[in-house]
C-alpha cells in the first residue's frame, strides 16, 4: 500500500512539473525582444490557422475586399469597430492595400497572418474589374498614405482606398471617416469570416455545410487550447 501511495505521489509531482513547464514555455513564447532592448509580452499566436487559410484561398475571387483584425494590438484598439484594416484582392495571390509607407502590393499569405479575416464580395459585378484596374493604377502611381484622414486630398488610407476604387458608392454609409466596419453595407456581401459559415450557407451545398461545421469545430478546439495556455 505504501509503495502504491508513493508511486501516486511521484506521478502527481511529475505531472505538476510537466504542467509547470508547459505553462512556462507558453509564457516564454509570448515574450518578444526587439533591437534596442524593447520587450513586449502578449499572445503571439494568430487565430487564423492553416485550415482557415486554405478555405480563404479556395473562396477568394479577384475584386474581393479583405477585412483584417488583430485582437491584442494597440493599433487595432485605436480604430473603432471590429475590423481594423481593409484591402482588395487583385488576383494571382496578391492584395493591394494602404500601409504607413504608402500603397503596397503584398502576398495573400503574408496578409492573412491575423486573428480574423473577412471576405466581402461586391454585389454589382460591373464594378469589380474597374475597381481592380483602379487599384492597380494607384499602385503604379505610388499613392501615399493619408495620415490626415481627409477625403479631399490625393492620399488614401486603407478603407478609403476601397471606397474610392468602388466608385464612392452611396451605399457605404460613414460619418467623418470611412472605417473598415462601414464597408459591411449594401454594396457587398460578407461571404466569409472565421468561425462563420456565412459564405458556405449561401451556396446551399450539403458538402459545404459539412465543411463549415468541421471548420467551426476546429475553431472551438483551438480556442479551448488557447485558453489553457
Amino acid at each position: 500500500m505504501k509503495i502504491s501511495l508513493n508511486c501516486v505521489k511521484q506521478r502527481g509531482k511529475n505531472m505538476a512539473r510537466r504542467e509547470f513547464k508547459d505553462i512556462m514555455l507558453g509564457w516564454a513564447a509570448d515574450i518578444r525582444v526587439y533591437v534596442g532592448g524593447l520587450v513586449l509580452f502578449g499572445d503571439s499566436h494568430y487565430q487564423i490557422k492553416g485550415h482557415h487559410m486554405r478555405h480563404i484561398l479556395n473562396t477568394l475571387e479577384p475584386g474581393d475586399v479583405l477585412l483584417r483584425r488583430y485582437s491584442h494590438y494597440v493599433g487595432s484598439l485605436l480604430i473603432p469597430g471590429y475590423w481594423s484594416h481593409a484591402a482588395v484582392y487583385e488576383g494571382d495571390n496578391n492584395v493591394i492595400h494602404m500601409l504607413g509607407k504608402g500603397i503596397t502590393q503584398e502576398d495573400i499569405l503574408t496578409f492573412m497572418r491575423a486573428d480574423d479575416i473577412g471576405i466581402l464580395r461586391c454585389r454589382d459585378k460591373m464594378l469589380i474589374q474597374p475597381a481592380i484596374d483602379k487599384a492597380k493604377d494607384f499602385y503604379v502611381k505610388k499613392i501615399g498614405y493619408d495620415y490626415d484622414f481627409k477625403c479631399e486630398n490625393e492620399n488614401l488610407y486603407c478603407s478609403e482606398l476601397i471606397h474610392e476604387i468602388f466608385g464612392k458608392s452611396e451605399k457605404v454609409k460613414f460619418k467623418k471617416y470611412v472605417l473598415p466596419d462601414d464597408l459591411i453595407c449594401g454594396l457587398f456581401d460578407l461571404i466569409w469570416k472565421k468561425g462563420s459559415a456565412t459564405g458556405i450557407q449561401h451556396n446551399n451545398s450539403p458538402a459545404d455545410a459539412d465543411a463549415a461545421e468541421k471548420e467551426q469545430e476546429k475553431d472551438k478546439i483551438e480556442h479551448r487550447s488557447d485558453d489553457k495556455v
